[in-house]
C-alpha cells in the first residue's frame, strides 16, 4: 500500500479564503491552523498553543465534574452557553472528555467547538449544531 500526499491552503493570513467544511488552512506567517466550516474560518491551534501544551504537560492540574444542561444554549448558531465552575481559572489549559461514554454521549459531545475557562465559569460553543442532551464532562486544567 503507497501513502498519498496530503496538501493544505497556505500562505499568509491576509490571503486565507474560506475554507470548504473540514478544508484545513495553515497561515506561514503567523503560524495559526484553522479548519473551514464552509462559511468561517475557525482557528484550531497556532504555535503559541502547542508550546503551552508542552510546557505544560508536567505541571499542576486540577479537575472539574460538569454538567453542561440542555437548556442553556443561546437561542441562535454559533450557539453558546455560559456555565459556573467554582475554582476556575481564566489562565489554564483546558482538556475535557466525557464522564462516562456511550455512542449517543459522544455524538453530542462532538457539537461541542470550543471550550473556554474564565474565572469561575466555562463559556461553551457549539458551532452549528448544539447538543441535544445534558453533556457531563469532566475537564482536566492544567496550570
Amino acid at each position: 500500500m503507497s501513502f498519498k500526499k496530503l496538501q493544505m491552503r497556505r500562505g499568509a493570513k491576509a490571503n486565507l479564503p474560506t475554507l470548504s467544511q473540514g478544508e484545513f488552512g495553515f497561515c506561514t506567517d503567523t503560524k495559526e491552523l484553522f479548519i473551514g466550516n464552509g462559511s468561517s474560518n475557525e482557528k484550531i491551534a497556532n504555535i503559541n498553543d502547542v508550546n503551552k501544551v508542552s510546557s505544560q504537560t508536567s505541571k499542576p492540574k486540577k479537575s472539574f465534574n460538569v454538567t453542561i444542561p440542555l437548556s442553556g444554549w443561546s437561542s441562535s448558531a454559533p450557539y453558546t452557553q455560559t456555565v459556573n465552575v467554582s475554582g476556575m481559572v481564566s489562565d489554564g489549559l483546558p482538556l475535557y472528555d466525557l464522564q462516562a461514554y456511550s455512542k449517543s454521549a459522544l455524538a453530542e459531545l462532538s457539537k461541542i467547538t470550543k471550550l473556554e475557562t474564565q474565572n469561575g465559569k466555562i463559556v461553551v460553543t457549539a458551532q452549528e449544531k448544539k447538543p441535544g442532551a445534558n453533556l457531563n464532562i469532566r475537564i482536566e486544567v492544567m496550570y
